[in-house]
């Protein structure tokens, strides 16, 4: 029995060898990656013209444009072997829970190792704010009632953290919205109780008294390439409406 176990564990170690000694043949450190990457495809989505959709919400009162379609970070360096150009390509939605918008691709796509193929799962899921300071998911608006700026520095030291204030607000190109620039306690993250280190935005309107508030990661979210981001297009789009 244990002269088996010794002769599976040497064919284990041969099998781990050898695969390793394949991928970085390779060269280009595609042996780090899942074996099913292709690491020599090269991005060809840049120059892709892609539709964008005008979402409009009158109960909340608010407008954004986003891109019909993008591509997951993930794939952004190349695609992996077995998937197409419009599989690599999906859909983004809206999805709306409340005065809760998460913008997301449609679909999760994951390799189905039994199969051998690319799987595509309908996104459902959809955060919900408890109005409590976290990180949260990247690109989950969040709409509220706000009747002055009184109230718009509770909110982003209820959202952001107690250290956290209100510092000013500029203009934007639309009429009645403004872009809110949040002042920190000029602490390092070990120690502060405003821990933002990530791309924010907080949108204000006295004339319509609402805000809104989401984030978008510390590195791009929705886009066809590193070079190719939407997320700040996104974002400059979103203002109140009537």
């Amino acid at each position: 029995m244990k002269n088996k176990i010794l002769i599976i564990s040497a064919v284990l170690f041969l099998l781990i060898i050898s695969v390793g000694i394949y991928w970085l043949k390779r060269g280009d450190g595609c042996f780090t990656r899942p074996p099913f990457y292709n690491c020599h495809v090269e991005n060809k989505f840049d120059d892709i013209d892609i539709k964008w959709i005008t979402y409009q919400n009158e109960e909340y009162g608010f407008e954004i444009k986003y891109p019909e379609k993008s591509i997951h970070g993930k794939y952004w360096t190349g695609l992996p072997e077995g998937m197409t150009d419009s599989d690599a390509l999906i859909a983004n939605k809206i999805f709306v829970k409340d005065n809760n918008f998460y913008l997301n691709q449609e679909y999760e796509q994951r390799f189905d190792w039994q199969s051998g193929q690319f799987i595509k799962t309908q996104n459902t899921f959809i955060p919900e704010y408890k109005g409590e300071v976290n990180y949260g998911f990247p690109w989950h608006i969040i709409v509220l009632d706000i009747d002055n700026e009184n109230e718009l520095d509770k909110l982003i030291k209820q959202k952001y953290g107690e250290g956290c204030n209100y510092q000013e607000k500029y203009e934007t190109n639309f009429s009645g919205t403004y872009d809110v620039k949040i002042k920190g306690d000029g602490k390092d993250m070990s120690s502060t109780k405003c821990p933002i280190n990530y791309k924010y935005h907080l949108k204000y309107s006295s004339v319509y008294k609402k805000a809104a508030f989401w984030h978008a990661g510390q590195e791009c979210i929705l886009g066809l390439s590193f070079d190719d981001c939407y997320d700040q297009k996104i974002s400059d789009s979103f203002h109140f409406i009537d």
